[in-house]
């Protein structure tokens, strides 16, 4: 329940209507600065698979990417030099 809103890094802002809590979702165009009003947390990933950093793994064993976790109510910018998010997964969800 809720949205999730980001930027593109060609500047465009995005809106996401009550995101689905199940599985793996891609940020069509990337993401250089996301806000979370939703009811959960999300994990936002440097990749398309939400595939976690090589320090951990995710629940299917696949290491490789970047990660940021972005609690409810928050948001995150763009640091200069960094990818661009490519996906993200609602913590608690279903895989």
């Amino acid at each position: 329940m809720g949205t999730i809103e980001y930027r593109t890094p060609a500047k465009r802002e995005v809106t996401i209507q009550s995101p689905d809590e199940d599985g793996c979702h891609r940020l069509p165009g990337g993401a250089h600065h996301v806000t979370n009003h939703t009811v959960d947390d999300i994990r936002l990933y440097a990749n398309e698979d939400c595939v976690l950093t090589k320090a951990g793994k995710d629940q299917a064993g696949q290491t490789g990417g970047e990660s940021f976790y972005l609690g409810t109510q928050m948001s995150v910018a763009y640091t200069p030099g960094q990818s661009p998010w490519l996906s993200y997964s609602v913590v608690g969800g279903g895989g």
